[in-house]
């Protein structure tokens, strides 16, 4: 059970998990030092990096992927969240055959983005009018734009510890510099300013996103990876007189383009995704990432190790904490060094997710995934306290 003397010098587990995961990925290894000489760290996205060096993925299927060492994960990452029905999923890749077929980029509509927005507007409480972009992270700059030339107003408000793209304004780092005030919630009410909701991965927690869950109906809100059906897609949908100043019969109105926003692929792929993931298919996504939480919660609360976990349907957070209620508290969790020894542990397993040890569920999971991988935290945190206690495995 939890007590007060616990070691605090985690580099034993660290370097040991280091020395297996280091075992058991020369080919990764070899890799990624030879793309380090052509991108910076080996990689063109630096989210996902982590030290020593990232697993290479050759092809993934369902919920597994298959690295280039001959390993087989189970994909809690779904490139952050954006693969809702695990990968190749049938009806998606069909739908997309089908729309390469006949084209997919013309400079100029096509029915699959009226079909698409329809959707959105009949399933998003607050969504009236959309606008698509190529992926999540542009649709917030656009949000941003539209809040600005809606209400005449230049700064902008962002909630603390929350992500919302790499817009340098949208940073909540980045406000000492830039000038955006940061509030620990949104705020908006009768201050006249726009309240714009990133339901990126959201979205998924029911028919209508987070905004349904808890009855607010933001001015804005931006969208992403799943409504693209794990394609590139971003949107912003709000209300119909603040999205109206991107109207071009509208004098004067706010400019907006980009070469593959709205393509037919991302299009059609949405579509197959978003009417695939009905109320049952949430319903039961939902009961899985409670079954998660639920393992995970009773195995961390007999570890001598602080472990945590935290969940709202099927998104859930694996935290190096002994408790999380705040955002804050799970802020100050991420610098913790016993991190990197619970994501290579779980790496080393068979369970892929990120160096914040975010995870999410799809569909193409089932009950034995939860097990397997409540039984390989388990594992993991057992080996943990052996290394603690100078015990040999």
């Amino acid at each position: 059970m939890a007590g007060t003397s616990l070691v605090k010098d985690w580099a034993p587990l660290i370097e040991a998990a280091q020395r297996e995961y280091v075992r058991r990925h020369p080919r990764s290894r070899e890799i990624m030092q030879r793309m380090a000489a052509w991108m910076p760290g080996g990689d063109t996205r630096s989210t996902t990096w982590y030290p020593p060096f990232l697993v290479v993925v050759e092809s993934a299927h369902g919920a597994e992927l298959r690295c280039v060492d001959g390993e087989t994960l189970l994909d809690f990452l779904g490139n952050y969240t954006s693969q809702i029905h695990g990968h190749k999923a049938l009806f998606i890749e069909e739908a997309i055959r089908r729309a390469v077929e006949r084209g997919f980029l013309f400079g100029a509509p096509r029915e699959e983005q009226g079909a698409l927005a329809e959707l959105l507007t009949r399933r998003i409480p607050s969504a009236e009018r959309v606008r698509f972009t190529s992926p999540g992270g542009e649709a917030t700059m656009l949000a941003a734009r539209i809040a600005r030339r809606f209400t005449g107003r230049r700064r902008l408000t962002v909630a603390r510890y929350s992500y919302h793209g790499s817009y340098e304004d949208l940073v909540w780092e980045a406000a000492e510099r830039t000038g955006t005030a940061v509030f620990p919630s949104d705020v908006a009410g009768d201050s006249g300013a726009q309240l714009v909701f990133g339901e990126v991965m959201t979205v998924r927690l029911s028919a209508g996103g987070l905004q349904e869950c808890c009855g607010v109906l933001p001015d804005l809100t931006t969208l992403g990876k799943i409504i693209g059906g794990g394609l590139p897609i971003g949107a912003v949908a709000g209300r119909e007189d603040v999205m109206e100043v991107t109207d071009p019969h509208v004098p004067g109105h706010l400019e907006h383009g980009g070469t593959s926003s709205g393509n037919r692929r991302a299009m059609v792929a949405g579509l197959a995704s978003l009417r695939a993931l009905d109320w049952a298919a949430i319903e039961r996504l939902n009961r899985l990432g409670h079954r998660l939480a639920r393992g995970v919660g009773e195995v961390a609360r007999t570890s001598r190790l602080p472990v945590a976990v935290t969940h709202v349907g099927s998104l859930l957070n694996l935290h190096a904490a002994r408790r999380v209620r705040t955002p804050a508290e799970a802020e100050a969790a991420t610098h913790s060094p016993l991190r990197r020894f619970l994501h290579l542990s779980l790496l080393n397993r068979g369970i892929f997710l990120p160096l914040r040890r975010e995870m999410c569920v799809s569909t193409a999971m089932s009950g034995r995934t939860i097990a397997t991988t409540v039984e390989a935290l388990a594992d993991a945190l057992a080996e943990g306290e052996r290394l603690l206690e100078g015990r040999p495995r």
